[in-house]
């Protein structure tokens, strides 16, 4: 759908969030990102790549934005998704 609406493009995000839990066997992820056309430019959004609510104020100017979270576990000393989450942004903020 996406390749439909916006025809070539890119996907522009700033540092994940991972949260590990104590007995490093499961952990919680978060991305914040905005799909956007390829040939526009967003100035100023790389310099906040390290301050996700920054980039998030600064994107949210221009952009529709999602958030995906992920829950990941630990099984044989490997780590996997078990569970994906994807919100878009709908005025206040994110809603499930």
């Amino acid at each position: 759908m996406a390749f439909r609406h916006y025809g070539p493009l890119r996907v522009l995000y700033p540092q994940p969030g991972i949260d590990l839990d104590p007995a490093k066997q499961s952990a919680l992820g978060t991305v914040y990102f905005m799909i956007v056309k390829k040939e526009l430019s967003y100035p100023g959004l790389e310099a906040l790549y390290s301050d996700p609510t920054a980039w998030l104020a600064k994107a949210g100017e221009n952009a529709d934005l999602y958030r995906l979270k992920l829950e990941f576990r630990k099984t044989g000393g490997e780590w996997f998704v078990a569970g994906a989450r994807l919100d878009p942004f709908r005025g206040l903020g994110f809603e499930p």
